[in-house]
């Protein structure tokens, strides 16, 4: 049963540290900004920068045509990489929330999802892995 909360746990202590109510959506993507109380999540085409501890909505990346999937931090956390159900990988910078670059694999009927994302450890090429199976490492910074 969905109940649309977002639950932190401390996993040493065993105990759940926060809860929130995120009404009439589904959560498919999900990733800490931090190591202290920021949380980023997908939910539709829109993604948001909110704060766990209080509960503030600090920022909200807006741009998917539709359900964001996956979504990660670069390792420097100045940058965050999504993927969608359209297909599309975004870049987008974080204190600003603008989208920095799209990117798209070309596909036979013009739409493959785009099921995880991950950064390298340097933060120069970014690994998605679609719908099909197949993954794709893109370098983004020589």
């Amino acid at each position: 049963m969905l109940d649309n909360d977002v639950r932190i746990w401390d996993i040493e202590e065993e105990r759940m540290v926060a809860k929130f109510d995120v009404p009439g959506v589904i959560i498919e993507g999900l990733a800490f900004l931090d190591n202290t109380s920021l949380l980023i999540y997908g939910s539709g085409g829109t993604l948001q920068l909110r704060n766990w501890k209080n509960h503030d909505v600090i920022r909200r990346f807006e741009g998917h045509e539709d359900a964001v999937y996956s979504c990660a931090t670069s390792p420097d956390r100045t940058m965050l990489v999504t993927g969608s159900s359209h297909g599309g990988v975004h870049v987008w910078d974080v204190a600003s929330g603008r989208l920095l670059v799209t990117l798209k694999r070309p596909h036979p009927d013009g739409k493959e999802e785009t099921w995880s994302v991950a950064w390298s450890p340097d933060g120069k090429r970014l690994a998605t892995g679609f719908a099909t199976g197949t993954v794709q490492i893109w370098p983004l910074f020589a």
